[in-house]
């Protein structure tokens, strides 16, 4: 495709047709190609162009073969060698100054919105966490292992599922995963508080922690009573239904 290979440092492609590929507008793609420093440039392809093929693959979900007919003199094996290798560098480059809970506490404290701070009472040092899981459809894999790992029979279809623990404003601390369908966003969660020290230490101490969960993470509650909180506070979103419960007491629900 022309438009790839005019996709350069100091590219003079117009911006409509770069938003079109990346989904994005020039300054935010030169912005996100200045965290990319590991992928040096060759006489087949530069950086921006990997960007740019990268992000045209996630946003319109063509298979390889049909990436490598777009960009010309390009066979798939090619394509999938870029894909891997500009994936690589986003992960080692670029998310980790994004996500993971080894921030200061105060970092995440500027999340807190100012409703959830006058709904709750909030004082200036209390930190408002959301976790959730989610899911992400794939298509039908050939490998008969990850069929059956990959199938959910809720869903009834096949998917993964990211965790995602965020602020209050949406703003991700981390997304954990992905894990298999059939497995419970409990013990995803246990999961996910046993291995990551960070998160850890995050949610200490307990009183000044509010974690907002799913309805489906009941079981979820002795694990944190026993080894993590202490009779934390914890409310459940689900619906339009907010249910407060305050561990050994009964619960009371609020309806709006």
């Amino acid at each position: 495709m022309w438009y790839f290979r005019r996709i350069q440092k100091n590219s003079f492609i117009k911006r409509r047709y770069l938003r079109k590929i990346t989904g994005s507008s020039k300054i935010d793609f030169v912005r996100f190609s200045n965290y990319i420093n590991n992928i040096r440039d060759t006489a087949g392809r530069n950086k921006e162009q990997l960007i740019a093929i990268y992000r045209f693959w996630l946003k319109k979900g063509l298979d390889q073969s049909t990436l490598a007919m777009l960009k010309c003199n390009t066979t798939q094996q090619q394509i999938s060698h870029y894909l891997s290798q500009i994936r690589n560098a986003i992960n080692i480059e670029f998310v980790p100054k994004f996500l993971g809970a080894n921030k200061d506490r105060e970092y995440f404290l500027k999340h807190n919105t100012q409703s959830v701070k006058i709904l709750h009472d909030f004082t200036d040092d209390m930190l408002a966490v959301i976790a959730d899981g989610t899911y992400t459809r794939l298509e039908k894999s050939a490998n008969n292992n990850f069929q059956y790992l990959s199938f959910s029979k809720q869903k009834l279809d096949h998917l993964i599922k990211p965790f995602i623990m965020c602020c209050a404003d949406g703003y991700f601390i981390d997304c954990y995963g992905p894990f298999a369908a059939n497995v419970n966003d409990a013990n995803i969660l246990k999961h996910i508080l046993s291995s990551d020290e960070d998160l850890k230490k995050l949610l200490q101490p307990a009183g000044k922690i509010m974690l907002f969960l799913d309805r489906r993470l009941k079981s979820f509650f002795i694990y944190v009573k026993y080894f993590l909180f202490d009779n934390q506070s914890f409310i459940l979103l689900h619906n339009l239904t907010v249910c407060f419960l305050l561990l050994g007491n009964e619960i009371s629900k609020l309806r709006e």
